[in-house]
């Protein structure tokens, strides 16, 4: 009985997020609302429809560009995204590489590999990197039962106005200390999202 009622506390911990999250990101028309380049881990790995990141973007509230290319995670020549000149650019980095992830305590790699696809020839003419709208996101919080905390640094991403009040990182805290009882202080250790969103 103790654990289908932290099952039950747990189920109704990230709906209550995802259910704020959508019930706003509704209100958004659909011409409105940004249109985004999700790149997976692999360079120029783009995430399409039956991946994860499309799934998390579309709660999000983001108009994936990728939708529709075959595979979902179709490689794209860098002159398409140019062309199709993204509103925002998110790639995500493997938690068990050197970028992001629980075991780092800095951003000094994730701030490279986000320099990295700044510097992309002829990516400077994109408006997201014109906006400074390009993000990076550990994929340790997408697909699994913490994907709902990388749908929240999303919708922060692509909305920081209509979300200002909302905290993935003490989501994530939260989810750490409450439902997994880990002593793992967020603000000391971890990089999930470079740059952080404010």
């Amino acid at each position: 009985i103790e654990g289908l009622k932290e099952a039950y506390d747990f189920i109704s911990f990230y709906e209550t997020y995802l259910n704020k999250i959508e019930e706003r990101v509704s209100e958004i028309p659909d011409e409105k609302k940004v249109r985004v380049y999700l790149e997976q881990n692999k360079d120029f790995a783009a995430a399409s429809n039956g991946s994860a990141l499309n799934d998390m973007c579309s709660i999000a509230g983001g108009n994936n560009i990728g939708l529709g290319l075959a595979g979902s995670s179709p490689t794209v020549d860098p002159e398409w995204v140019i062309k199709e000149n993204p509103e925002v650019i998110v790639k995500t980095a493997n938690h068990g590489n050197k970028y992001m992830g629980y075991e780092k305590d800095n951003a000094t790699d994730a701030k490279e590999l986000r320099a990295s696809i700044i510097n992309r020839t002829g990516w400077q003419n994109i408006n997201a990197v014109k906006d400074d709208r390009v993000f990076m996101l550990s994929d340790s919080n997408a697909g699994k039962p913490s994907f709902f905390i990388g749908v929240a640094y999303l919708a922060k991403f692509f909305y920081p106005e209509q979300f200002k009040d909302l905290d993935p990182e003490g989501i994530h805290q939260e989810y750490l200390t409450r439902f997994q009882r880990l002593d793992y202080d967020l603000k000391e250790r971890g990089v999930f999202a470079y740059p952080k969103p404010a």
